[in-house]
């Protein structure tokens, strides 16, 4: 399984998400107060927030729901929906991978 990008931290909600999902992740060596303060951090990821991803084709997410969704959306599901039905849907499943 091809990695899609990095996630800095590695959380285990994510890493479900992403099983689920059937997408692959980089998971490098991540210090809290280090890393997130180093300048090549602070040109893609201008605020210093974390969870941050780093897409393979450098499209970058912070924030865990926006990662979580993203995950999702490359196993098919839609990121956003006109039907609050399935805009739930999608935040259950978010929710069972933070769960396992």
């Amino acid at each position: 399984m091809a990695a899609i990008g990095k996630l800095l931290p590695s959380l285990a909600w994510f890493k479900a998400t992403a099983a689920v999902a059937g997408v692959g992740l980089e998971e490098p060596v991540y210090k809290h107060y280090e890393d997130d303060e180093m300048p090549e951090f602070l040109a893609k990821f201008p605020y210093g927030r974390i969870p941050a991803f780093e897409g393979a084709e450098g499209f970058n997410l912070t924030e865990g729901a926006a990662i979580a969704r993203y995950e999702k959306y490359l196993d098919g599901y839609p990121c956003q929906s006109s039907m609050s039905t399935e805009s739930g849907f999608s935040d259950a499943t978010i929710l069972v991978a933070e769960i396992m």
